[in-house]
Order: structure tokens, then sequence, then C-alpha cells
């Protein structure tokens, strides 16, 4: 016999004799039960409100709230009981002084909220920049167009939330599928 059939045939007697002393025994007929007992949730547990007695605290305040009532009350009577007339040349110098006050405040430069825009495109032709923008208007942004270096540029915004101009910066993006950069708004 050649070697080779000789190795199968033991190969295949000794499977055979695994087979027929393994399969008895995971095949028997028996199951094993498994324990399993439901599960029991302890009981809900009762909640104690309490009640909060504010009662001493309003009496605490209420000579506070009588005395600024009471001052209020007085300074209304002041205002009632001494109706100064003005004269015209008081009414005039009064005016002058606020107007003086007017123009300095207006020379004094006013810090502004710090702000960002989103630049959507610049274009080289101003119609290309009108139809984006107007398709942004039309969508529900605040969008707008400047004319920079040479380029129609088009913005949204502004806005003042830091956060919130990246939500629109991803939302834009998705929806018109350009990119966006987030500017400072310099109005």
């Amino acid at each position: 016999m050649d070697q080779s059939l000789k190795q199968r045939l033991v190969g295949a007697l000794v499977f055979i004799s695994l087979a027929i002393i393994f399969l008895p025994i995971i095949f028997d007929g028996q199951r094993t039960a498994i324990d399993s007992e439901p599960y029991n949730a302890p009981p809900k547990p009762k909640l104690k409100t309490a009640t909060l007695n504010i009662k001493p605290i309003e009496d605490s305040a209420r000579p506070i709230v009588n005395a600024l009532d009471e001052i209020a009350d007085d300074k209304d009577r002041e205002v009632e009981s001494n109706p100064q007339p003005q004269s015209v040349d008081q009414y005039i110098e009064e005016e002058e002084i606020t107007d003086i006050a007017m123009r300095q405040s207006q020379n004094q430069p006013v810090a502004l909220a710090e702000a960002w825009v989103l630049q959507m495109g610049a274009f080289k032709t101003e119609e290309n920049a009108d139809l984006l923008r107007n398709r942004l208007l039309e969508a529900g942004y605040k969008a707008y167009t400047k004319h920079i270096d040479g380029f129609y540029k088009v913005y949204v915004g502004p806005e003042i939330r830091n956060y919130r101009i990246g939500e629109l910066k991803n939302r834009l993006e998705q929806e018109f599928d350009v990119k966006a950069l987030i500017l400072k708004y310099i109005p």
C-alpha cells in the first residue's frame, strides 16, 4: 500500500473514533438548566418634600421695602410740589451745555463689540457676487457685498457670538458647497 493512502486511512480512523467518543457527550439529550431567578428591584425610595418658610425673610425685608417706597414717594412729591418754571434764558443755557457735552462725546472713540463675518466668495465681476448674495438672501441669511481691492466679496453676518459663526460656517459650506472664511467684522 501507498504511504499517503495509509496516512489517510489512519487519519480517518482517528477522526471517526473521536466522533464516536465525543458526539454522545455533546448530544446526550440532557440539557443543563440555567438558574435564572428574576431580578427583584428594590422598592422606589420615598421622597420627602420640605416646605420652605419664607415668612421670616419677608418680615425682615419689609422695613427696607417700606423705606424705599417712602423715598420714592418723597421724590415724587418733591417733583410735584416744586414745579419750577424755567425762563427762556435758563432753558437755552441748559440746551447749550447739553449740546457742548454731545459734541465732546462725539469726538471720543467708542469701543465696538467684537464681531465676525463669513466671507463666502470673492469675484471679479459684480454680477457673480450679486448672484451668490441673492441666493444667500433667498435662503434667509444676512448677506451683503463689498468692493475691495478689485474684487467683489460676498459676506454673511455679522455675528457677535464666536460659536454661532462656526456653526453658521459649517451649515453654509454644506448647503452652498463653498469654503467660507471667518473674518473679523470691520464696519
